[in-house]
């Protein structure tokens, strides 16, 4: 997450307040026209291309309209998969709030759902 850090001592994304960046708005007008048709996008591409930078461009344009609410995670935040982890463990612990809860909002509040670092 650009200069913030992941969470886990790793550098991931871009730093959004540079002046250097380049927010790709063709591409990112793409994904959200995509995601609005489809409702689920996967972005698959070769390690060190942009996928975490795209996801963060995503987001921020996505927190730019009104009345939708973007979560956006890497699963990487969740740490090192054990024998007994599991996704509703680790995104309650990340979150503050139960997997089943957070898709009960989904229902009632327009949510985009952004993961990153899937593979994990």
């Amino acid at each position: 997450m650009g200069t913030e850090g992941d969470g886990v001592g790793n550098y991931e994304g871009i730093d959004l307040n540079s002046s250097d960046i380049c927010y790709r708005e063709q591409t990112i007008q793409k994904l959200v026209k995509k995601i609005y048709e489809t409702r689920v996008l996967l972005v698959r591409s070769p390690p060190m291309s942009g996928k975490t930078s795209l996801g963060q461009l995503l987001d921020q344009h996505l927190t730019k309209g009104p009345n939708i609410r973007v979560i956006r995670i890497s699963l990487l935040w969740m740490g090192i998969p054990s024998g007994s982890w599991t996704f509703e463990e680790e995104f309650q612990r990340l979150m503050g709030i139960t997997w089943k809860k957070f898709q009960d909002e989904c229902n009632h509040i327009q949510t985009i759902f952004i993961v990153d670092e899937v593979q994990v």
